[in-house]
């Protein structure tokens, strides 16, 4: 079936403690997707106080209204679609508390597409918000559950007996990713020298264990500049390397591109026009941001 579905604008914007938007409305599909902070959101007469990982459906012409708090950090996705699929939506609760991490991925990809802007990069943003609104129909209709990708994660491949041999190296890294790891201590917990186990790793994942190590690392940082307020100094240390000149190079040598170059990406607000000949008249897409004064913030934040 064609669902005729057009992601026009995504959003990342910060709102301080002392900013909202005011109440309003739209005619298209606004969901909010929390990275991180807290705040509140009204949709409608429901009242949402949201944090990481929550998800907030808007249908059109549903009147809402969105306050900071602690910093909150939100990726806004507006869309349309066709009749049969928008008066599904329009079902659905409109908030969703903390969406499993197969969506969270999901989220994040559309969001790293639409900044890369790469060949077919509107194709892949379609078709990934389809899969969302797939996941999050199934869900509500039968419950709250793990998808297929988590309940398989970490799974072992049953004809590979080599993997076993370095299992406790891979779920090492995996839980102490933000920590300085060490190969030499990898080979140690495995029961091997490290010159053998190098050279097993690599046969097995493809890649030297350096390599693995430090990539998955690069990706945490990544996400740190495109969803925190981290500064560069800040998620070097953070990952566990000595010296932000050492993450520097390292991240250059595993990405192609210089840290700085994400962190000016994930340092401001970002909008980007996905279907740039549909978009309606830019006030209609985005309402300004407000300021409400310090002694009414407890008033209107409760």
């Amino acid at each position: 079936m064609d669902y005729n579905i057009k992601v026009h604008r995504i959003v990342r914007q910060k709102k301080g403690d002392d900013q909202y938007i005011k109440r309003h409305k739209h005619e298209y599909f606004h969901y909010i997707y929390i990275l991180n902070g807290e705040g509140r959101v009204l949709a409608s007469d429901s009242e949402y106080n949201v944090k990481k990982y929550d998800l907030v459906l808007i249908p059109p012409d549903i009147e809402h209204e969105i306050y900071g708090k602690k910093n909150l950090i939100s990726l806004d996705i507006k869309f349309n679609c066709n009749k049969e699929l928008e008066e599904t939506l329009k079902t659905l609760p409109y908030y969703v508390k903390c969406v499993t991490k197969y969506e969270d991925n999901l989220i994040k990809k559309i969001f790293e597409e639409a900044v890369k802007q790469q060949y077919m990069y509107k194709d892949i943003i379609n078709t990934m918000i389809l899969e969302l609104l797939f996941n999050i129909i199934r869900r509500n209709k039968y419950g709250s559950e793990k998808s297929w990708l988590e309940e398989n994660m970490g799974q072992l491949p049953v004809n590979n007996s080599d993997f076993y041999e370095i299992k406790e190296a891979i779920d090492y890294i995996e839980k102490n990713i933000y920590k300085p790891i060490k190969v030499s201590f990898l080979a140690e917990i495995c029961g091997f020298n490290a010159a053998y186990f190098s050279t097993l790793f690599k046969k097995i994942m493809g890649i030297s264990p350096a390599r693995y190590i430090n990539t998955l690392k690069c990706q945490k940082a990544k996400e740190l500049m495109f969803y925190t307020d981290k500064n560069i100094t800040e998620i070097s240390q953070y990952m566990g390397y000595e010296t932000v000149h050492y993450f520097s190079k390292v991240f250059k040598k595993i990405t192609g591109r210089p840290p700085k170059s994400y962190l000016n990406k994930g340092s401001e607000d970002i909008i980007i026009n996905v279907e740039k000949s549909t978009l309606p008249k830019p006030n209609e897409f985005e309402i300004p941001m407000m300021y409400f004064e310090s002694t009414n913030i407890n008033n209107l934040q409760r």
